[in-house]
């Protein structure tokens, strides 16, 4: 449809969610029959969101203000309605951040930056070429992995994940608690028969331990081979003891945020887990001191980390964080969200923290 889509943290309140589809410039927005009551407290207050689109999920009834999801998603014969601007690989996916770091930010993607960046890394052909369906008909011969974001498709940790499942040939399971439930996320793995799932951490690392140590042999796993993680820190006693239950396992540990995705990542399997924010340096990530300066292996300097290759357009709206977040070094440019590192003389990143985090 040539449309933006935002996404919307759930847990927001009302003045951070008046804040966000204000600035996005939202025009449409989509919510569960639960949030109806949220809505009708803001609604004067975003005076540009035109439509409203109410999905039944069992708590009360449409409001009259609203237009049911299901009927508007029926109301025309083709449902391949093109918008009169067509289609175009520089179109805008855009990805508002979490708020770790100030309020949310609206992180721009053109959409063919963003395939590239996430298909390539299982699959180069995709690196140079143009946008082509018939490239991605060549390439997916049969059925990808079934996959399942653990975690909220509201951040990019559960979005991308998937995003590059899908481009693969895969299918997505997606999780219906609207918190997180260990026994449901493993029952679906066993009744799906997932093969990839996304998670965020020791924060469902931990709980997903205590699961199966306290259910030895409940859930049939075998279909699970990979588990990837991003946004907090996943520390080796966790992998190690994943590992313990299930030795099959592969432990994507990817150090990323929304806006500079593919810093660095730790691979686990085995007997062996790697170590607590320790990662290889991604293909095209350097890290940089404050004054400048390239941060050589093993010289015990501390840099921002900076990450190159294909990288958003930068921040909607907000040319002064774009400016700050997205440089250029040595005639390239660099996504550079703030995260400090030191690089150790292996060439493994050893991550101490973000200067600019909040609560």
């Amino acid at each position: 449809a040539g449309l933006v889509p935002i996404n919307t943290n759930y847990r927001y309140q009302d003045d951070e969610l008046v804040y966000l589809w204000d600035n996005a410039d939202c025009q449409a927005v989509v919510f569960h029959g639960a949030f109806t009551p949220t809505i009708e407290r803001i609604r004067d207050r975003v005076p540009r969101v035109a439509t409203w689109l109410w999905v039944d999920d069992g708590d009360g009834l449409c409001p009259e203000w609203a237009t049911p999801y299901e009927a508007a998603a029926t109301s025309h014969d083709d449902q391949r309605v093109v918008a009169p601007w067509g289609r175009s690989g520089d179109q805008i996916l855009m990805t508002y951040t979490g708020g770790t770091t100030g309020m949310p930010k609206g992180v721009m993607w053109r959409q063919d930056d963003l395939f590239r960046n996430l298909v390539t890394k299982l699959n180069p052909v995709y690196r140079d070429a143009e946008a082509d369906p018939e490239m991605v008909r060549d390439q997916v011969k049969a059925p990808g992995m079934v996959g399942m974001p653990a975690c909220p498709l509201m951040h990019g940790t559960g979005l991308y994940t998937q995003l590059i499942i899908l481009s693969l040939g895969g299918s997505s399971v997606t999780l219906t608690s609207r918190r997180l439930d260990i026994e449901e996320m493993f029952d679906t793995i066993q009744r799906e028969r997932v093969n990839q799932i996304a998670i965020v951490g020791d924060s469902f690392g931990k709980p997903m331990v205590r699961a199966l140590d306290e259910n030895p042999g409940r859930w049939d796993l075998a279909s699970l081979f990979l588990v990837a993680s991003s946004g907090v820190m996943w520390s080796e006693p966790v992998k190690q003891a994943l590992l313990e239950h299930q030795p099959n396992l592969i432990l994507v540990d990817v150090f990323s945020s929304s806006e500079a995705l593919g810093m660095g990542q730790s691979v686990s399997s085995g007997s062996r887990a790697s170590n607590t924010a320790s990662f290889q340096l991604g293909e095209n990530t350097i890290v940089i001191t404050d004054d400048g300066r390239r941060v050589e292996p093993g010289s015990g300097e501390i840099g921002r980390v900076a990450v190159g290759g294909f990288q958003p357009v930068g921040y909607y709206k907000d040319p002064e964080k774009t400016a700050a977040s997205f440089i250029e070094f040595e005639g390239q440019r660099y996504s550079c969200p703030g995260d400090y590192a030191m690089v150790e003389a292996g060439g493994q990143l050893t991550l101490l923290g973000r200067g600019s985090v909040v609560i």
